[in-house]
């Protein structure tokens, strides 16, 4: 493959925004280990594992496993055509994995919120189904490997997977992403309104491991 799929500007965009990326992300990471360890503490002394912990667990770890999986790929200067022919998929496909997991999160919250509403549950299941297999498609499908050699002679062979088909592209990930979280977000606020004006004294706390989920469904996209 050759040099045409980026110009060396847009690689040089894509790499200051990569790295902005990984430092806010290792800010949160290090800005609540603490009280994520003392919340695993809990957890761990606790008869039973709550499933917000297990949320938690599965958000934290995907969201780092698919930052560090990508940057790998692009930053790993000593890539083969072989080793990156069985590398470059597996980013993509831990990205599609992490936002199902925060996705699936968001919608057990508004199921939650709606006091389990059969209509509800029905809808966000198939939104589910439709966001996962788009997400997929848009990802996976027609993607192939392609050594970075001559964007960077002095670090050759780092590796990514790009789309020969150019109307399958990111964004339509992260147009099909927006839809599911601003509609799961919607009626998380609808039903919160609901129970406000119901009792007109709705306090409704966010534990840290709530913010930390959101965080890194933010970071992830």
């Amino acid at each position: 493959m050759d040099g045409d799929y980026i110009s060396q500007s847009s690689y040089q965009l894509t790499t200051y925004l990569r790295i902005a990326s990984v430092s806010i992300a290792l800010y949160d990471f290090l800005e609540t280990a603490p009280s994520t360890c003392r919340y695993i503490r809990e957890q761990w002394n606790a008869p039973h594992m709550t499933k917000l912990f297990t949320a938690l667990y599965l958000s934290r770890f995907t969201s780092i496993a698919t930052l560090a999986l990508s940057n790998v790929g692009y930053f790993y200067s000593h890539f083969t055509e072989r080793s990156c022919s069985h590398y470059y998929l597996i980013p993509s496909i831990f990205k599609v994995i992490q936002s199902t997991v925060s996705q699936i999160i968001l919608g057990l919250r508004a199921f939650n919120l709606s006091r389990r509403s059969r209509l509800v549950g029905g809808s966000l299941l198939v939104l589910l189904i439709a966001a996962t297999a788009l997400e997929g498609l848009t990802n996976l499908y027609h993607r192939t490997e392609f050594l970075f050699e001559d964007l960077k002679p002095d670090q050759n062979n780092s590796c990514r997977g790009v789309f020969q088909i150019i109307h399958l592209g990111a964004w339509i990930y992260y147009v099909v992403a927006i839809i599911y979280d601003l509609t799961t977000s919607t009626i998380c606020m609808v039903y919160l309104n609901k129970y406000k004006t119901a009792s007109n004294s709705l306090y409704v706390p966010i534990h840290l491991s709530s913010m930390v989920v959101l965080i890194e469904l933010a970071l992830s996209k």
